[in-house]
């Protein structure tokens, strides 16, 4: 069994803007007038997620490779993560939230069973879980039973050897890391405040790059195999949704630290040693 995942933290999505900048992703430059999606009311998300709910059950059903390889489906179901992240790092009222899944707590956080709610679980993410260097073994084990062929566990653990998920997520990252904090600069060098809405964006498209990576780095394990084994595959990733629980980040506290980090004196250097994979 796999544990229960948990959101990454907010913070620690711009810290990976320095680690892994390797060689498999398409560069993609910082938008400055891109604004994040953010949740009207719970209402209006709650019908998104509702709309959204249904395609996700016929799709797992009769075609779950879409979930992965279909680009416009998994656009829209991050940007509804991502709406409720924030709506939770706002602490706005989600009630009409919990016939979906989204289960509040006294503490302020939420709990969601993806097993039960799928549409809150990103099949990537459990395709990765089966290849973690701790639960490797057993996957393939169970894999074979399923009806792997000795073929295909060989180009499973080849492609695994010959590509680093760290190294796809990272060469992306890059320019928009630098371009983020030139446009900073830019604010510091006009005396002006840098927009909160700004450093959210940043967040926002950080965070969207590296699940396109991931989702790129899928898409070419899956296409080493046949249809059946496709199946099988995402059979066996579809099985490791559990209990996600999501916890308020402070907005107040996020935004700050994320200025402080991009504004140090070595910050383009550092970014640029690690697309260049060396030490600073």
């Amino acid at each position: 069994m796999h544990p229960s995942p948990s959101r990454p933290s907010i913070a620690a999505v711009l810290i990976l803007a320095l680690v892994g900048l390797g060689t498999a992703a398409h560069a993609v430059e910082f938008e400055e007038k891109l604004k994040a999606p953010a949740m009207a009311n719970a209402a209006a998300l709650s019908t998104q997620a509702k709309s959204l709910a249904a395609r996700f059950a016929e799709i797992r059903t009769s075609n779950p490779a879409q979930l992965i390889t279909n680009n416009s489906l998994a656009r829209q179901q991050f940007d509804l993560m991502w709406q409720l992240e924030r709506a939770i790092d706002e602490h706005k009222p989600l009630g009409e939230m919990a016939e979906l899944g989204v289960i509040a707590h006294d503490n302020g956080s939420y709990s969601i069973d993806q097993a039960q709610y799928p549409v809150w679980s990103d099949v990537t993410d459990g395709l990765i879980a089966l290849t973690q260097p701790d639960f490797l073994d057993n996957t393939c084990k169970g894999l074979q039973q399923r009806g792997f062929r000795p073929e295909d566990i060989m180009a499973f653990r080849e492609y695994l050897g010959s590509h680093d998920l760290r190294d796809a997520t990272g060469a992306a990252s890059h320019p928009l890391a630098i371009g983020f904090s030139r446009t900073v600069r830019k604010y510091d060098k006009l005396k002006l405040a840098v927009p909160d809405s700004l450093v959210i964006s940043y967040l926002y498209q950080r965070q969207r790059i590296s699940s396109d990576a991931h989702r790129a780095w899928a898409q070419g394990l899956l296409s080493r195999f046949d249809a059946q084994r496709v199946r099988i595959l995402l059979s066996l990733a579809m099985e490791t949704d559990g209990s996600l629980t999501m916890l308020p980040e402070d907005p107040a506290v996020v935004i700050p630290e994320t200025l402080a980090l991009v504004r140090q004196p070595d910050f383009e250097q550092r970014v640029n040693a690690e697309a260049r994979g060396v030490a600073p």
